[in-house]
Protein backbone atom coordinates (compact mmCIF):
# COMPACT_ATOMS: atom_id res chain seq x y z
CA UNK A 1 0.00 0.00 0.00
CA UNK A 2 1.24 3.68 -0.57
CA UNK A 3 1.89 5.29 2.43
CA UNK A 4 1.16 8.49 0.55
CA UNK A 5 -2.75 7.62 0.08
CA UNK A 6 -5.56 8.10 2.57
CA UNK A 7 -7.83 5.28 3.01
CA UNK A 8 -10.90 6.57 2.72
CA UNK A 9 -14.07 5.51 5.13
CA UNK A 10 -16.82 3.65 4.00
CA UNK A 11 -19.73 5.53 2.62
CA UNK A 12 -22.00 7.18 5.20
CA UNK A 13 -25.36 6.31 5.47
CA UNK A 14 -25.03 2.99 3.50
CA UNK A 15 -26.91 0.07 3.11
CA UNK A 16 -24.63 -3.05 3.83
CA UNK A 17 -26.55 -6.37 3.57
CA UNK A 18 -29.67 -5.06 4.38
CA UNK A 19 -28.57 -3.04 7.46
CA UNK A 20 -28.52 0.99 7.42
CA UNK A 21 -25.41 1.94 8.56
CA UNK A 22 -23.59 5.28 9.28
CA UNK A 23 -21.10 6.76 11.95
CA UNK A 24 -22.31 8.53 14.92
CA UNK A 25 -22.59 12.11 14.52
CA UNK A 26 -23.14 12.06 10.97
CA UNK A 27 -26.04 14.47 9.56
CA UNK A 28 -28.13 12.77 6.35
CA UNK A 29 -31.43 12.13 4.67
CA UNK A 30 -32.42 9.29 4.01
CA UNK A 31 -34.75 8.56 0.78
CA UNK A 32 -37.18 5.36 1.51
CA UNK A 33 -39.57 4.53 -1.32
CA UNK A 34 -42.83 2.90 0.05
CA UNK A 35 -45.23 0.59 -2.33
CA UNK A 36 -48.37 0.40 -0.94
CA UNK A 37 -50.91 -1.54 -2.28
CA UNK A 38 -54.44 -2.62 -1.32
CA UNK A 39 -55.98 -5.41 -3.02
CA UNK A 40 -59.60 -5.03 -4.67
CA UNK A 41 -62.34 -7.68 -4.99
CA UNK A 42 -63.05 -7.64 -8.54
CA UNK A 43 -67.15 -8.81 -9.74
CA UNK A 44 -65.61 -12.47 -11.13
CA UNK A 45 -63.78 -13.34 -7.28
CA UNK A 46 -60.59 -11.92 -8.92
CA UNK A 47 -58.62 -9.26 -7.05
CA UNK A 48 -56.27 -6.25 -8.69
CA UNK A 49 -53.57 -4.38 -6.96
CA UNK A 50 -55.04 -0.73 -6.39
CA UNK A 51 -52.55 2.15 -5.58
CA UNK A 52 -53.60 3.54 -2.04
CA UNK A 53 -53.52 7.52 -2.12
CA UNK A 54 -52.63 9.03 1.28
CA UNK A 55 -54.63 11.33 2.75
CA UNK A 56 -53.13 14.51 4.13
CA UNK A 57 -53.79 13.26 7.89
CA UNK A 58 -52.06 9.71 6.57
CA UNK A 59 -49.02 9.42 8.10
CA UNK A 60 -45.92 6.70 7.69
CA UNK A 61 -44.12 6.41 10.47
CA UNK A 62 -40.57 4.59 11.68
CA UNK A 63 -39.70 3.67 14.98
CA UNK A 64 -36.13 2.94 15.60
CA UNK A 65 -35.12 0.44 18.91
CA UNK A 66 -32.10 -0.05 20.76
CA UNK A 67 -30.62 -3.61 22.05
CA UNK A 68 -32.88 -3.06 24.71
CA UNK A 69 -36.18 -2.45 22.77
CA UNK A 70 -36.30 0.99 23.48
CA UNK A 71 -37.36 3.46 21.15
CA UNK A 72 -34.36 5.91 20.23
CA UNK A 73 -36.73 7.93 17.94
CA UNK A 74 -39.66 8.10 15.64
CA UNK A 75 -39.85 9.52 12.41
CA UNK A 76 -43.38 10.91 11.37
CA UNK A 77 -43.55 11.22 7.89
CA UNK A 78 -46.90 13.08 6.64
CA UNK A 79 -47.93 14.65 2.96
CA UNK A 80 -46.38 11.46 1.68
CA UNK A 81 -45.19 12.32 -1.93
CA UNK A 82 -46.37 10.27 -4.84
CA UNK A 83 -43.23 9.36 -7.31
CA UNK A 84 -43.73 10.55 -10.09
CA UNK A 85 -43.30 7.33 -12.38
CA UNK A 86 -45.52 5.57 -11.04
CA UNK A 87 -48.75 5.41 -8.89
CA UNK A 88 -47.85 2.79 -7.08
CA UNK A 89 -44.57 3.98 -4.83
CA UNK A 90 -44.71 6.93 -2.39
CA UNK A 91 -41.24 8.59 -0.37
CA UNK A 92 -40.54 9.35 2.48
CA UNK A 93 -37.47 11.11 3.72
CA UNK A 94 -35.78 10.38 7.36
CA UNK A 95 -33.90 13.39 7.91
CA UNK A 96 -31.08 12.31 10.87
CA UNK A 97 -30.17 15.82 11.46
CA UNK A 98 -27.36 16.84 14.62
CA UNK A 99 -29.48 16.09 16.92
CA UNK A 100 -31.52 12.91 16.03
CA UNK A 101 -28.10 11.49 14.96
CA UNK A 102 -26.13 12.24 18.49
CA UNK A 103 -29.44 10.27 19.53
CA UNK A 104 -27.80 7.31 18.25
CA UNK A 105 -24.89 5.97 19.97
CA UNK A 106 -22.42 3.39 18.97
CA UNK A 107 -24.22 -0.25 18.17
CA UNK A 108 -26.90 -2.00 17.15
CA UNK A 109 -30.28 -0.96 16.26
CA UNK A 110 -33.42 -2.33 14.63
CA UNK A 111 -36.79 -0.29 12.81
CA UNK A 112 -40.09 -0.93 12.06
CA UNK A 113 -42.04 1.13 9.62
CA UNK A 114 -46.06 1.79 10.01
CA UNK A 115 -48.69 3.08 7.71
CA UNK A 116 -51.64 5.23 9.80
CA UNK A 117 -54.88 6.07 8.15
CA UNK A 118 -57.67 7.70 9.92
CA UNK A 119 -61.09 6.98 8.69
CA UNK A 120 -62.85 10.55 7.11
CA UNK A 121 -61.61 12.87 9.05
CA UNK A 122 -61.37 10.69 12.13
CA UNK A 123 -59.76 11.76 15.16
CA UNK A 124 -58.80 8.51 16.16
CA UNK A 125 -56.52 6.35 14.05
CA UNK A 126 -58.71 3.94 12.57
CA UNK A 127 -56.32 1.69 10.24
CA UNK A 128 -52.76 0.80 11.24
CA UNK A 129 -50.58 -1.48 8.97
CA UNK A 130 -47.17 -2.43 9.95
CA UNK A 131 -45.41 -2.42 6.33
CA UNK A 132 -41.89 -3.62 8.10
CA UNK A 133 -40.40 -5.11 11.20
CA UNK A 134 -37.02 -5.63 12.82
CA UNK A 135 -34.97 -4.11 9.88
CA UNK A 136 -31.56 -3.91 10.95
CA UNK A 137 -29.33 -0.49 11.83
CA UNK A 138 -25.75 0.00 12.86
CA UNK A 139 -24.18 3.07 14.05
CA UNK A 140 -20.02 2.83 13.60
CA UNK A 141 -17.15 4.93 15.31
CA UNK A 142 -14.43 6.01 13.17
CA UNK A 143 -12.42 5.47 16.42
Amino acid sequence: MDNNVIVPAPQSPRMDNGVLKWFYGDTFAVDMVINLVEQEAQKDGTFVDKPINFDESDQIVVTFFNERKEVVYSFISKNISNDEKSEYYHTITLNFTQDVSHRFRRGKYTYCMKYVHKEDGNTVYTDITTICVNNRAEVEICH
